[in-house]
């Protein structure tokens, strides 16, 4: 990795909620272009609270958050996506009583005149999506629900994509489909940052990944590295040995 393939530049970053009490202290993390990142670690790692750092929904008390070259430490969240930046939350993010179409337009706020354009790559992208685009959203699966979430973060064509637990409620056939479409999002250029909870779905669909432990970094390298340290599966993640 060269300083010129670096999009998001994370450097000594402290962060939390209240004033006064750090949930991540002092991380350094980097993800390239079009990689995909995952960021795991066991509950109360501080994973999520990173990410929202990262899109100005956590308070950022020391460190920098640099993407494709520019600081946007502390930005607020419509400024970062005004500039090209998508963040999906792990909540189930639809407006339920509104259509698929209709959710996709409420996330084309930005880009009125390329809402047909971007509305239909949405449905090649998500061809579930384009079944169903007259369905009110809280009609669909959990995962077709997620789907829709990032369908809609995408609307605005972002550079980079931060998905916060995509994978969480879902059921395996679900996790699988949300993973697959997150590869074939990355091919189109978009860079990922992603936290999970299922350590490994999110190494298998990612580049490589970074483990926290009470807000600190752990570890961090290949996720085919990361799959068979013992380390991770002994200390954070549970994971059983594969044969």
């Amino acid at each position: 990795m060269t300083d010129a393939d670096i999009v998001i530049d994370i450097q000594g970053l402290k962060a939390g909620y209240v004033r006064g009490v750090d949930i991540v202290h002092g991380v350094d993390l980097a993800v390239s272009r079009e990689e995909i990142v995952c960021i795991l670690g066991p509950n109360g790692a501080g994973k999520s609270t990173l990410l929202k750092a990262v899109y100005g929904l956590a308070r950022t008390t020391g460190g920098t958050v640099s993407v494709a070259g520019r600081d946007v430490t502390g930005h607020r969240a419509d400024d970062l996506c005004a500039n090209g930046i998508g963040f999906v939350p792990q909540s189930d993010d639809v407006y339920a009583d509104l259509s698929v179409e209709e959710n996709l337009r409420m996330g084309a706020f930005r880009a009125r005149k390329t809402l047909a354009e971007r509305r239909a790559q949405m449905y090649e992208w998500f061809p579930i999506l384009g079944e169903k685009r007259k369905q009110p959203a809280g009609s669909l699966s959990g995962g077709q629900r997620r789907l829709v979430g990032i369908a809609r973060a995408l609307m605005t064509a972002p550079s980079v994509l931060l998905l916060d637990e995509p994978s969480a409620g879902l059921s395996p056939t679900n996790v699988d489909e949300v993973f697959e479409r997150i590869e074939i999002v990355r091919e189109t250029g978009v860079t990922v940052l992603m936290v999970e909870q299922n350590a490994v779905e999110a190494l298998e669909h990612s580049d490589r990944g970074y483990i926290l432990d009470l807000g600190r970094l752990a570890l961090e390298g290949r996720s085919t590295e990361l799959l068979v340290d013992p380390r991770v599966k002994n200390l954070y993640l549970g994971l059983e040995e594969h044969d």
